[in-house]
């Protein structure tokens, strides 16, 4: 349990460190340690056989955990009192050790490191459109089913998951695109004519704006123009219950064209605009390199970045139509 502990709390978003990992692992090895200790009466080759098929069934069962091999041994090489027991050591201390460990892991990962467990890459979506389509990064690049084929070339075990590959794969292409002369930085695609409102903006006169300019997102800016939230189509629909959903049934549905026609009339001249915007904002420095954050623009649906300067001001926007431009204008192929 004490080298339990130190994978779950150390090593948390290792897939050895995975619920069913632990719990498979040290209740699949206790049961052939006992298993074994019953039947074999030699003890090296009970101890032998118990850790080989520990391992075995392990990897069989995708459940690998080391320190769930050295349970396996705990029914042979315990005293007289352990032995008597017999398969209700699978229950008491196990079961229970296991069970306790397991809780404070969750207790404390979660909530007091406020850390994704059972760890789940949070800047990777499975599709956030839900559609069939791959992710547009992996539609020239390498993609999830290229690493799955160059791991199974390799014999040997990587304690690190397949999304934490690429994820990983992707921020070093990212990077090692920033040296090549003649990218282009955040600076030279923005928009600089920028339309903005504050907190204090009434809803009627942001709905005025977007309608006005034909945009889809404003950025909100305090006195000091720095950025403390976005307001988009999608924060006008919230207040009526409709809310964009990633799958299941719609509570609330209704035609995009009519529901056009009702919002002007369905927003509050009294209600203001830091009522109803985003504060989560993605946001770019003026001197990044555009491929460092192609990576969190394909993988989020924020699409409209605001461009800060050093003193965090706003300076520009980059939208859709900036990016199409980019990508229209670069002589050499982006594979």
């Amino acid at each position: 349990m004490g080298a339990s502990a130190v994978i779950l709390f150390a090593t948390y978003n290792s897939p050895l460190a995975q619920p069913w990992s632990f719990v498979g692992s040290h209740l699949l090895a206790a049961t052939i340690g006992i298993t074994c200790a019953l039947w074999i009466d030699q003890l090296w080759l009970a101890a032998a056989i118990a850790v080989t098929l520990s391992l075995l069934l392990m990897q069989r069962l995708h459940c690998l955990h080391p320190p769930g091999c050295a349970t396996a041994l705990v029914p042979l090489l315990g005293d007289s009192e352990v032995h008597k027991l017999g398969y209700q050591l699978l229950i008491t201390p196990v079961l229970l050790n296991v069970s306790v460990l397991l809780g404070l892991a969750l207790l404390i990962n979660r909530y007091l490191l406020s850390r994704s467990y059972p760890y789940r890459p949070h800047n990777i979506e499975d599709n956030p459109h839900r559609l069939r389509d791959p992710r547009p990064q992996e539609r020239l690049g390498v993609n999830h089913q290229d690493v799955t084929a160059a791991l199974q070339k390799f014999d040997m075990f990587l304690d690190v998951s397949e999304d934490d590959l690429m994820q990983i794969y992707q921020v070093a292409q990212a990077h090692a695109r920033q040296r090549q002369p003649g990218q282009m930085h955040c600076r030279d695609l923005m928009s600089r004519d920028l339309v903005t409102v504050t907190a204090d903006t009434s809803q009627q006169h942001a709905w005025n704006l977007l309608h006005k300019h034909k945009i889809k997102a404003i950025p909100v800016v305090n006195d000091a123009y720095n950025v403390i939230g976005i307001i988009t189509l999608i924060d006008f629909l919230k207040p009526q219950g409709i809310q964009p959903t990633h799958g299941g049934k719609r509570r609330n549905s209704i035609r995009l064209p009519s529901l056009l026609k009702r919002l002007p009339f369905l927003t509050t001249p009294s209600e203001t605009v830091g009522s109803i915007m985003s504060c989560d904002v993605l946001t770019a420095g003026q001197d990044e390199h555009l491929m460092a954050i192609m990576p969190q623009i394909c993988t989020t649906e924020l699409h409209h970045i605001p461009v800060l300067d050093l003193q965090q001001r706003l300076v520009g926007m980059l939208t859709p139509s900036d990016l199409l431009v980019a990508l229209y204008t670069i002589k050499e192929p982006l594979s």
